[in-house]
């Protein structure tokens, strides 16, 4: 999910589905599924779709977090998986938080511990071990990895070259995107 203004929505790199949402002005939010997550089984639904939708709640309540949330996650990507990075997480810990609620605790572990064992994918790793109980602070996570990697800097030093690969101008796209958005 990204707002359909944002510089790296998927919006921006597929021309059809660009063209629907032009056509539609008023859509402020995409959110794209594959469609063969209907393929899948009924806890894998829930936890995408649910997982998708919390992204747009993380804009809503916290446009700053969400948005410098996902420039850490695409700064750190070859240093965080980015099931760890914290808009990732955040919205995998809520998901399962629907699951739970949906299906009941023992039937979701069930599913979770069938699917790590069946796909040995680093989500279901994380997902197993988060525990829905203890409070997670989105915002504190994303400005500690901020401060810790020292992104302001690196973006700084990012803007003062004179010429960038694709994935230097997408973090100062999505910077200054943020910066843009935050400031109104």
């Amino acid at each position: 999910m990204f707002p359909l203004d944002y510089p790296n929505s998927a919006v921006t790199e597929h021309e059809d589905l660009s063209s629907v949402c032009n056509l539609n002005s008023d859509f402020h939010f995409a959110i794209y599924i594959r469609r063969d997550i209907f393929d899948l089984d009924e806890i894998s639904k829930i936890v995408n779709i649910s997982h998708e939708f919390h992204h747009i709640f993380q804009y809503i309540k916290d446009k700053r977090s969400y948005l410098f949330g996902c420039i850490v996650r695409y700064f750190l990507n070859d240093i965080i998986p980015e099931v760890r990075s914290p808009v990732e997480y955040d919205a995998e810990r809520k998901s399962k938080i629907v699951a739970y609620k949906t299906y009941g605790r023992k039937k979701v572990d069930e599913w979770i511990d069938s699917n790590a064992n069946k796909t040995r994918h680093i989500f279901f790793e994380v997902f197993r071990d988060i525990n829905v109980d203890i409070y997670y602070d989105l915002t504190a996570e994303v400005l500690r990895l901020w401060k810790e990697h020292e992104i302001e800097d690196e973006i700084a030093r990012l803007r003062i070259l004179e010429k960038h690969d694709d994935d230097e101008k997408r973090i100062i796209e999505m910077y200054e995107y943020a910066i843009r958005k935050c400031s109104n």
